[in-house]
């Protein structure tokens, strides 16, 4: 592993961590570390302060985003890098089959229009897509309260995070960094497709 993202932003190493606590901490350090404050240096402090903000701009962004945060403090607690698809959390695999099917109606239908010359099969398909987007936004919603449920979880685990047993812990965050993988996927595939099921050409 390159850095300790909770190390140098000086931040305790922990599941949950509020973004703007994080940009507080990477701004005071990094005023203090810019490259320019090495401007007057050799080359070599000069390159060393580059190489020391990029991986200041790195930690923040890790330690800003809870899938990255996540998955850091599992490869730091256990040493090696949690696998997304290892093992699906029952929670993730309910929903997994009702977005996979959502998103594979919708492209198939896209990729017809996309064959089709003539313009009223076109027109026909487009409308056929756009019946799909009530579909698409009951799965949306459903993420959406999976993602919310997971970030519950996340914070009640980050409250015992001090007092419990810090092993037993790890499976359920590693359960949760997987869902919450997916979830953060699912959305940006959810609303890329209803982005292109509204466009008309």
């Amino acid at each position: 592993m390159r850095i300790d993202a909770f190390e140098l932003l000086g931040a305790e190493r922990r599941p949950n961590l509020d973004p703007s606590v994080v940009d507080r901490m990477f701004q005071q350090i990094s005023r203090e570390r810019h490259p320019d404050t090495a401007r007057s240096g050799d080359q070599d402090s000069r390159r060393d302060a580059e190489s020391h903000y990029a991986d200041l701009n790195e930690a923040a962004q890790i330690l800003r985003d809870p899938v990255k945060r996540l998955r850091h403090l599992l490869e730091l607690e256990r040493g090696i890098t949690p696998g997304v698809v290892d093992r699906l959390p029952s929670s993730v695999m309910d929903l997994f089959m009702e977005v996979a099917g959502g998103l594979k109606r919708i492209d198939a239908l896209m990729n017809r229009k996309q064959e089709v010359q003539n313009p009223l099969l076109r027109a026909t398909l487009f409308k056929q897509a756009l019946d799909l987007t009530p579909e698409i936004e009951v799965i949306q919603a459903k993420v959406a309260q999976l993602q919310n449920d997971l970030g519950e979880q996340l914070r009640n685990l980050d409250r015992q995070w001090d007092v419990s047993e810090r092993e037993a812990m790890l499976d359920q965050l590693e359960d949760i960094y997987r869902g919450l993988s997916h979830t953060q996927k699912w959305t940006a595939q959810l609303s890329e497709r209803l982005f292109l099921v509204q466009s008309p050409d």
